[in-house]
């Protein structure tokens, strides 16, 4: 378990406190475990939300074909690869 080594403190109404409470009791966990279990179950909610790219129909297809367009590559960029290209014994672990 990862020692916990932040604290945040909130205010809020008795009737909510109590709500909480009893929802924690309920559910045989401390208040505390519960709130911080709903906050981050909805935080990652939101962050996954945030982190998703959204496209139209029309961007994604231009998307998509730009994926499966491949890149030409450029001679010097060859050049450097045939320079120094590992052989296979190199980078092979020893048994």
């Amino acid at each position: 378990m990862t020692a916990k080594d932040a604290r945040v403190d909130l205010k809020t109404t008795k009737a909510a406190k109590a709500m909480l409470e009893r929802a924690a009791h309920a559910a045989g966990t401390t208040m505390s475990a519960f709130i911080l279990d709903c906050a981050m179950s909805k935080a990652r909610e939101i962050v996954a939300q945030f982190d998703l790219i959204r496209l139209t129909h029309k961007e994604s297809e231009r998307f998509i074909a730009a994926l499966q367009k491949a890149p030409h590559a450029h001679e010097n960029l060859k050049q450097l690869f045939k320079k120094h290209r590992i052989k296979p014994s190199q980078h092979q672990e020893k048994a």
